[in-house]
């Protein structure tokens, strides 16, 4: 993924959405923050973004339906997902079904861009 790309964060912490939506755009990304799931899906239907960042722990989201969903909308859409706390089993077996990988949320903009940029999703 290059510069140019266009990328949905939603992280349940304001702040590190924005220091990450920031530090992305300094990078040469188009950036979106999203506030809600609804608010996501209508980015990635009308923007048609190459990857979404996506907090796994954000409030009142259930990140397996909500990733099915922006599946149905935008196939071959690249996916980050983060957790601001530990998930349990049940959470990570509705995730395994989707190509993804993992990101700290204090993974330096650099880790996170080579992330996007890696050719082989799991």
């Amino acid at each position: 993924m290059n510069p140019g790309s266009v990328i949905v964060i939603m992280d349940a912490s304001a702040n590190r959405r924005k220091s990450l939506a920031i530090a992305l755009r300094l990078e040469g990304f188009f950036v979106h923050e999203a506030v809600t799931s609804s608010h996501a899906l209508q980015i990635i239907e009308h923007m048609r973004p190459a990857a979404l960042i996506l907090d796994v722990t954000y409030p009142g989201v259930r990140a397996g339906e909500f990733l099915e969903q922006a599946f149905s909308v935008r196939k071959g859409l690249r996916i980050l997902l983060t957790a601001s706390c530990p998930l349990l089993a049940e959470q990570h077996q509705q995730l395994n079904q989707f190509p993804f990988r993992w990101i700290d949320p204090m993974d330096s903009v650099s880790t996170i861009r080579e992330e996007l940029a890696a050719q082989v999703w799991l």
